[in-house]
């Protein structure tokens, strides 16, 4: 279970407002004080619907940041892409946590949804190709399985936050281009820990 702050005065969207608006919407990431101020997307049977739409369904370059199709609310790795654009918005920002000083100013992930607002720390950064496996790490089966991923993310991790995620502890994965017309990504994956 997440841990969901219980202060209402945090809540920031009106998330149903959003849902009635568009169904496929299941609720809104922010890092605080950087551009990643989103709602997220959830097209299960249509993966890239939201790759170069807006909210509202229509054409846009810079699309809306969406969750991996194949994940769901209650995955143990929740995966959300957008957009590294040169104006600064969608998942650009994502870059300035390559320097940890950086990740230091920032070291918080906010998603809100129907259900209610949650914190998630960052405890990793990686550049990585498309294909890496991290990817494929939504669902954790058991234990070892969970540790071993963990294990590995933060052997590969840019530098040390010192946070441990332990099994049961749920994961959000900001993932987001690295280079332009490239393989490249980089990810900042949080944790919300349990108590």
């Amino acid at each position: 279970e997440e841990k969901k702050s219980g202060d209402k005065a945090k809540r920031k969207k009106n998330i149903r407002l959003l849902i009635e608006k568009n169904k496929e919407c299941i609720g809104w990431v922010c890092v605080p004080n950087t551009h990643i101020d989103y709602p997220v997307m959830h097209t299960p049977n249509y993966p890239e619907k939201y790759l170069h739409r807006n909210f509202y369904g229509e054409y846009s370059v810079s699309g809306t940041p969406f969750m991996d199709s194949r994940c769901s609310m209650n995955s143990s790795n929740r995966i959300f892409f957008g957009h590294n654009m040169r104006n600064d918005t969608m998942f650009s920002d994502l870059l300035g946590f390559m320097n940890e000083d950086y990740y230091k100013k920032h070291p918080v992930v906010e998603f809100e949804t129907m259900e209610g607002y949650v914190e998630y720390e960052v405890f990793a950064v990686l550049q990585i190709k498309s294909d890496d496996v991290w990817y494929d790490f939504i669902e954790a089966y058991d234990e070892e399985e969970y540790n071993l991923a963990i294990a590995d993310i933060l052997e590969r991790s840019e530098y040390d936050t010192g946070i441990v995620p332990k099994y049961g502890d749920r994961l959000l994965t900001l993932s987001t281009c690295y280079i332009s017309n490239s393989e490249e990504r980089l990810i900042v994956v949080a944790v919300n820990r349990a108590e």
